[in-house]
């Protein structure tokens, strides 16, 4: 029997998950009047790269091109603003990153009532006002797209747990290769995760091979087009300009016990005695990998720690700097008090998180497995250059951990008393 669109209607309207999604839009249009007029409040230097290669799309990737620009940006999120832009203008595309977390909630929300019914609610809440991920995701960045492309992947993965469908493992391998084009550091991901089914979970293999196949057959394209056009074997050339801003910069500002201003200065000065004004992609790629291999030699230990202090950044940043650029012109004991909440919610979360993620591997819970994803996220975004807006793809791992570790802790607790 067809249901009448009213009564489907009621149902969403009374949904306990629907007031708290129109008070996030709610309170999302208000902050978005204070800063659509003012382009600084929600775009950066790499903000600009993103719109402009968006905007000359089709010249900025062709082979033919000369400048650097399609081996600094992958074209995934310029693809993403190039069709927005042909509807909206920017400041409306703003308005729109900023909504993604709602989308985000409400795709998790069946799961989190499949693992812990009793915290779905507050798991879902959490997503929706976690104050670095509500006010960064206003920037036109690829952090926030980056989010939605995790939980969708997370939705089609719990599925093929479940049983396998060649259909929605394509679609994820689709899914995971767009994700790769928006942020390089997925690239090594499906095989990390690969070599753990192999390792651990035999039995999954099949059903996830589709989707290494159209990631390697996608990603690997992108990477040839790359050695063809630049003769540099990376998805975008932030993979080896990192090895220098953010690992060897960072492992010696450790070992130097100096400022990473200081340091990145004197390694900027070296590579400029070292390469030729116009030096090649491939001069720049392969002085990058001799000097980070010349760091590590000397000192791996500030390998370790560099990448531990990075992953403190990602889970115990506040975001004040966006809260307080977002925020501008408002009283100062507005913006401090946000700060200080964030610093609070940022600090706590982050702890028992991580006190979290130490029961579910003693205990061996069934979400387990999202560990490889979280610890792989927080090592490989890690360094230097790491800080509060790099949480914000791990925050639904970072929910589904805790929640889960807390309903089973709790279940048990009710079993011995």
């Amino acid at each position: 029997m067809i249901q009448h669109p009213c009564a489907h209607l009621l149902r969403v309207i009374k949904h306990p998950l629907f007031p708290i999604v129109i008070t996030t839009v709610l309170l999302k249009l208000i902050l978005w009047t204070f800063i659509n007029n003012d382009v600084s409040r929600f775009t950066t230097n790499d903000s600009q790269n993103y719109l402009l290669a968006s905007q000359t799309f089709a010249d900025t990737y062709s082979n033919s091109v000369k400048d650097q620009l399609s081996l600094l940006i992958a074209p995934g999120f310029p693809f993403l603003l190039m069709v927005l832009q042909v509807f909206f203008g920017i400041s409306t595309i703003s308005l729109i990153l900023s909504l993604i977390p709602i989308f985000v909630a409400v795709i998790l929300y069946p799961l989190f009532q499949t693992y812990f019914p009793k915290f779905a609610l507050i798991a879902a809440s959490f997503i929706l006002f976690e104050p670095v991920l509500f006010f960064e995701s206003y920037y036109i960045l690829t952090d926030t797209f980056f989010l939605l492309l995790v939980a969708v992947s997370i939705r089609i993965l719990v599925s093929l747990q479940k049983s396998p469908n060649l259909l929605l493992a394509t679609v994820l391998g689709f899914i995971v290769s767009f994700a790769c084009l928006n942020r390089s550091i997925v690239l090594y991901l499906p095989f990390a995760a690969f070599a753990y089914l192999v390792a651990f979970q035999r039995k999954f293999i099949k059903r996830l091979v589709p989707v290494l196949l159209v990631f390697v057959t996608i990603c690997g394209a992108w990477i040839l087009r790359n050695i063809h056009v630049y003769d540099v074997p990376v998805v975008s050339s932030v993979q080896y300009k990192n090895l220098i801003n953010s690992e060897v910069a960072g492992m010696r500002a450790l070992e130097l016990r100096q400022s990473y201003a200081e340091v990145i200065q004197a390694e900027g000065k070296l590579s400029t005695e070292m390469l030729r004004d116009d030096a090649t992609p491939r001069e720049e790629y392969q002085y990058a990998q001799k000097r980070f291999i010349e760091v590590l030699k000397e000192s791996p230990e500030f390998f370790i720690l560099n990448h531990l202090r990075g992953a403190a950044g990602i889970l115990f940043g506040n975001g004040s700097g966006t809260i307080s650029n977002a925020l501008t012109g408002s009283p100062p004991w507005v913006t401090n008090t946000i700060i200080a909440i964030s610093t609070a919610i940022s600090t706590s979360s982050g702890l028992l998180f991580l006190l979290s993620l130490l029961y579910a591997l003693y205990r061996r819970l069934e979400i387990g497995d999202w560990i490889l994803f979280i610890v792989y996220f927080l090592l490989v975004s890690g360094g230097a250059v790491a800080y509060s807006r790099f949480r914000i793809p791990v925050i639904p791992l970072m929910v589904l951990i805790f929640f889960t570790s807390l309903k089973y802790a709790k279940d048990i607790k009710n079993v011995n008393s």
